[in-house]
C-alpha cells in the first residue's frame, strides 16, 4: 500500500513518541473510536480499554467548568465507601484530585472527620 493510501489519523503532528510506559501515537479521539468500534463488533472491550478511550476523548475536549450538585455529593460519598472515586471522577469528567477535594469538603460539612485534621 502506498503512503497516500494509508488512513489519516487526523493529526498534523509527527510520529510516535517514546515514554516510560511505552509508545504513544497521537491520534484524534474520533478516529480511534471508529477503529475501536470495529474491534468492539467482534468482542467486548475490557474496562481498561474503555477507560483509555474515555481518557483520550476527554483530553481532546479540554477543561470545562463543572458544577457540583447535592446529587454529585451523594455519589461521591457512595463511591468513597466502595473505593470508586477514580471511576466516578472519570464518569463526571473531573480530575481525581477535584473529586477528592470535594469529598473532603462534603465530609467536613457533615461533621465526618477527615484524615489529617485534629
Amino acid at each position: 500500500m502506498m503512503e497516500d493510501d494509508a488512513p489519516s489519523t487526523g493529526t498534523e503532528e509527527g510520529g510516535p513518541t517514546e515514554r516510560s510506559g511505552g509508545l504513544i501515537v497521537p491520534v484524534e479521539g474520533e478516529f480511534l473510536l471508529n477503529l475501536l468500534n470495529e474491534v468492539g463488533r467482534h468482542r467486548a472491550l475490557t474496562d481498561t480499554e474503555t477507560d483509555v478511550i474515555e481518557e483520550i476523548v476527554r483530553a481532546e475536549s479540554g477543561e470545562q467548568d463543572f458544577r457540583w450538585t447535592a446529587r454529585h455529593d451523594r455519589m461521591l460519598i457512595d463511591a468513597s465507601q466502595r473505593r470508586g472515586i477514580h471511576r466516578l471522577a472519570r464518569d463526571l469528567g473531573v480530575s481525581d484530585g477535584a473529586a477528592y477535594q470535594r469529598l473532603a469538603r462534603v465530609r467536613r460539612r457533615r461533621g465526618i472527620r477527615v484524615r489529617g485534621e485534629p
